[in-house]
């Protein structure tokens, strides 16, 4: 979910300067050599803007396409030698569908238009937020929102401590995904538990957008 392994502050860094032009200490006014949370393709580090802003920073890992397109072709021949065995039909369309979201969620300019896309069909509801994003603080690679406190919706001890009502966290999440997959179109498409947070209001905040869909 979000403890994969963290590679080195120097491929961080590397990844920064080549993205804006600047090390990390120049770009942003602080910025934590420790990552907050790790994942497969990219590892977060919390930051603060010049402005005063407090800031999540996405950056994806070093040499991460090098290493997708191995495993598509890993993956891919695995579908083969299954075809070759058992007769199992769409094998082919199951591939590119993995190929395609792998792809997209390689490009942080998409996970920030679906942060906004998303996040504007909430407008006025004040129990489900989506962490701001900052443009110009963003590239492909490189992904800078909000930072947002909360707990993972699955510290059950944290949420029982705030007095929020399970059942109705329950209803709550199980309604807005309702509203995006069946009103909306456009939906979160990774719910695991390191993407959710609660917070003492009662409310969730989505995180990640890497995995979204139609």
């Amino acid at each position: 979910q979000d403890k994969v392994t963290a590679r080195p502050y120097s491929l961080i860094e590397r990844r920064i300067r080549i993205e804006f032009g600047e090390p990390p200490e120049q770009v942003f006014k602080e910025f934590d050599r420790q990552p907050i949370a790790a994942a497969s393709l990219g590892q977060v580090h919390r930051a603060v803007l010049y402005t005063g802003e407090e800031v999540a920073v996405k950056v994806q890992h070093w040499a991460i396409d090098k290493m997708v397109k191995k495993d598509l072709r890993i993956i891919r021949n695995i579908m083969r030698i299954v075809q070759l065995v058992v007769p199992v039909q769409g094998l082919e369309e199951y591939y590119e569908q993995i190929r395609i979201m792998i792809r997209d969620e390689l490009d942080f300019s998409l996970e920030a238009d679906s942060i906004e896309r998303i996040a504007s069909n909430f407008e006025g509801n004040p129990k489900v937020n989506f962490p701001r994003v900052y443009r110009q603080y963003s590239t492909g690679r490189v992904l800078t929102t909000a930072f947002i406190r909360g707990y993972k919706i699955t510290d059950l001890q944290a949420i029982e401590k705030m007095g929020v009502d399970r059942r109705e966290l329950a209803h709550l999440v199980l309604t807005t995904y309702c509203q995006m997959i069946f009103i909306d179109g456009h939906y979160h498409a990774d719910p695991h538990p390191g993407n959710l947070l609660v917070h003492e209001n009662g409310s969730i905040t989505f995180l990640d957008f890497g995995a979204c869909a139609e």
